[in-house]
Parts: C-alpha cells; structure tokens; sequence
C-alpha cells in the first residue's frame, strides 16, 4: 500500500498508510485504536474506492484512486466469526466451495483421501468426512487456513486468535503458519498483546488514528514500547496474599461438567488470572451466577460456606459488556443505579442520594455521568458505566470474561485503570481468559484449571 487514504462521510479512516509485506513474512499489526482497521482489512480482500493512493498485489497496480475494480484479491481473514458452512464437510468447504472447482462429478471418497493425506502431512489430526459443525473453534481456525493455502490465497490475515484459543492452539496454529510461511504464503497477525506480536512476527507495525505511526523489525522490542497513558505501580506475581481476613471468593474441589477439583481463592482487592478454556470458564460463571451447584467440593463467599452461590452476590461482566449490560433507554444515571435499590430501597425517591452517587462518580465518569441518552457515547464511556455499577454494588467479589481480548491498546489500558478501581475498593477481581499473553501482564496471580 502507498500514500492509502480511505474517507467515510468527511472522516478519514485511513490517512497517508504506506504498509510492504513481503512473501513469506509473518507480518504483525498493533492496534492502539480502531480507527481504520476495518477499512485496511477491507482493501487487502476487495478492491473498493480509495480517496487517494494505491494498492499492489505482487507488484501488479490492483487498486488505485482512480479507479477501483471491486474485485477480490488473493486474501483470506481468519477470526472468531467462522467463514466455513457448517452443514457440509470438512472436504467439501476446503475442495469444492472454491471458484476453480470444475467437476460435474463430486467424488466424496476421493475428496477425503486426499484431504487426509494433506492433513496428515501437517500433522493436523482432522478426519475429511466430519462435519464443520462438530469442530471446535481451533479446528475451524485450522481448516480456514488450509483451505485458504488450498484456494491460492498468498496473504492470509488473522485477527485476535488469542481472544478464543488457548496457549496450546496457539502455539500449533503459529507453527502451521511457520511452515505456510517457508513456502512464500504471507500473515497479518492482527493483535493488541505487543509481547505476543515481538514473539512471532517478523516486523511489526503499530495503527493509531487510521495511519501507521511506526514498525519495528523482530528483537526491536524497545520501538514497541509505547508510553502508559495511566501510572500503575507493578506487582510481583509470586509475592504471598498479603490481605488479612478470609478470602472474598473460593472454591475448594469444585467439580462441575467441565471442571475437575479446581481449588482457588481471591483475596479481597487482589486480581487473579484463571487460564481456562471456553466450556470451564462457562461453569465458572454459572457457579458466580448461582445458576449450578457443584457436583463435589464447597464454595465460599466472605468465609461462609455455600453449597450455591445466592444469585447477586457476585457480579459477572461479560465479555463483550457494552452491547449485553447497558440499557440504551435508560440515563447513564439510571444505568448506574440499576439493581442498586434492593440494597438501598429509597433510592429512585430520593434526590439527594442520587445527586450523592452524581458526585461520587463525577471523577471518574465525568460529564458522561449527565447523559440522559447513552446511545451515542463512545465505548470507553460505556466501559466505565459498567464498571462503576459494579462498583456502586460493592459485591465481594467480581469475574470478568475475557476483558482484555478482542479490544485495542487504548480501550485496554483504560480497562486495566476500571479493574484497578474495583480492587482499590476491596473488590476481588477474577479474570477468566484462554490465553496467558492476554493477562499476565497485569493479575496478580496466575491460576491454571486442572487437567484430566
């Protein structure tokens, strides 16, 4: 890309970009905020309309300011959201779901022994005849891949693995794209962890405001240290509980239909980090929530023994919060209140204690704290109302699913300030996320499910 500059309705998504991957490189894209990556994303795989500047595939002109074909370029996007059809097979969507497939007649057998033989080669243990539907969501990423190398694909971008995959399948999808890599296929690694990015990428390049700020070359770890927008003091992850009393939350050979004996406990204003894949963390919840019990083993709340979690006394932010828990018909005063009057019931009577909680929040939330239409505030708005209701409740303990995936530099650092807010209050915080990269930077401590 040379001197890309993309506009949407007078604002510019894009502003003078210049970005070279080669072939076989394992480029790397640190998004310090959103503007613009969908619109960067969206010219690698379609030519659309550009305000200014062009763009080259294999050094052929492809797009330009004067002329955008709408044609599709030789490139794939692997993510969350899987493009595979699942009522068909594994060898039909990498096979025949592709335009130079020809054949009038589709023989299955084939198609799966050559699948098996492709896969066997990769050391990827799929069988052809399954069904996309039963795969997991490494399994999908997995297939996605083959099939894009499969269809002639040459730039294969990935965006924010690490925010559904464990450790683990990371790691085997990076060396799938390794190989892919030695015979000339290129990777966007899309992804808001810069020590994760330093690790695997061969040059790194930081997105802030829709234009490329800076690149790193792979060791140049220091060009990737970007200035903290919040001052935060580092913790020693091996330090010993120094909180007196009883732990805020525990569990003691907890046995769910995903969890075997899992035993932790969070300490009143520390934050802990569990490593835990999708299925265990939903049990986790649901033993927060109150809504099961465990098969085997006690939980604990403030040191009282519970066979059930009451339902209310530990709060659960979800992993995507300000779509699931905000109530656009609601003033961001009302949203922070919401729940508030089991515990103080003269609350919506009383003026005075609102203006109170107006006050009391104002430092944090600001000017936002007046809105009566939340609709149309920005999303770190809309994080701090969440996390300042969480906070007016003062529960004893807290759970985040995935706060940090999936989310750019700037909104992340601005959770991390949200969650230490939670913990100067004596709230205990547990963190629930696939992946170490996205969390050890900040917990205090660092949980692992058990294994079978």
């Amino acid at each position: 890309m040379e001197r890309v500059s993309c506009l949407e309705n007078g604002a510019a998504l894009l502003n003078n970009v210049n970005l070279h991957i080669f072939s076989g490189e394992i480029m790397g894209l640190l998004c310090i905020n959103d503007v613009g990556l969908e619109a960067l994303i969206g010219l690698m795989c379609v030519n659309t309309p550009l305000h200014f500047g062009r763009v080259y595939f294999f050094e052929r002109l492809v797009n330009d300011y004067k002329h955008s074909g709408l044609d599709e370029n030789p490139a794939a996007v692997i993510e969350r959201r899987s493009r595979l059809v699942d009522s068909l097979t594994v060898s039909d969507n990498v096979f025949v779901l592709r335009s130079s497939f020809h054949e009038h007649i589709i023989s299955r057998r084939e198609m799966d022994r050559r699948f098996e033989a492709y896969a066997r080669e990769l050391g990827v243990p799929i069988a052809g005849d399954c069904y996309v539907d039963q795969l997991s969501a490494y399994e999908r990423c997995v297939v996605e891949m083959l099939r894009a190398v499969n269809t002639g694909k040459r730039l294969i971008i990935l965006r924010d693995l690490s925010s559904f995959l464990g450790d683990r399948e990371l790691a085997e999808i990076q060396r799938l794209m390794a190989r892919y890599a030695g015979r000339g296929v290129s990777f966007l690694y899309v992804c808001s962890h810069e020590k994760e990015l330093s690790a695997l990428c061969d040059r790194v390049a930081v997105l802030e405001n829709g234009k490329i700020q800076k690149l790193a070359e792979r060791g140049g770890q220091a060009a990737l240290s970007l200035p903290r927008r919040r001052a935060r003091e580092p913790r020693p992850l091996t330090r010993e509980p120094d909180w007196q009393g009883r732990p805020a939350l525990s569990f003691s050979g907890v046995d769910t239909p995903n969890l075997r004996g899992l035993s932790l406990s969070v300490y009143p204003g520390e934050c802990v980090a569990l490593i835990a894949q999708e299925e265990e963390a939903g049990d986790v919840i649901s033993l927060a929530l109150g809504e099961i019990q465990p098969r085997r083993g006690a939980l604990s709340l403030a040191g009282k023994q519970a066979r059930r979690l009451i339902a209310g006394s530990v709060a659960v932010i979800d992993e995507k919060p300000e779509r699931r828990m905000v109530f656009p018909d609601l003033s961001y005063l009302d949203n922070l209140c919401f729940g508030a009057d089991k515990r103080m019931p003269c609350l919506w009577r009383s003026r005075r204690i609102l203006r109170s909680v107006a006050q009391e929040y104002y430092p944090v939330a600001g000017e936002s704290i007046y809105a009566a239409d939340i609709r149309y505030l920005p999303i770190k708005e809309l994080y701090t109302l969440i996390y300042c209701r969480v906070a007016f409740a003062h529960p004893k303990a807290v759970v985040c699913l995935k706060p940090f995936d999936a989310i750019d530099l700037s909104l992340r650092q601005h959770v991390m300030g949200l969650i230490d807010m939670l913990c100067e209050r004596g709230i205990a915080v547990l963190i629930l996320s696939p992946s170490v990269s996205a969390t050890s930077f900040f917990a205090d401590r660092l949980l692992t499910t058990p294994k079978n």
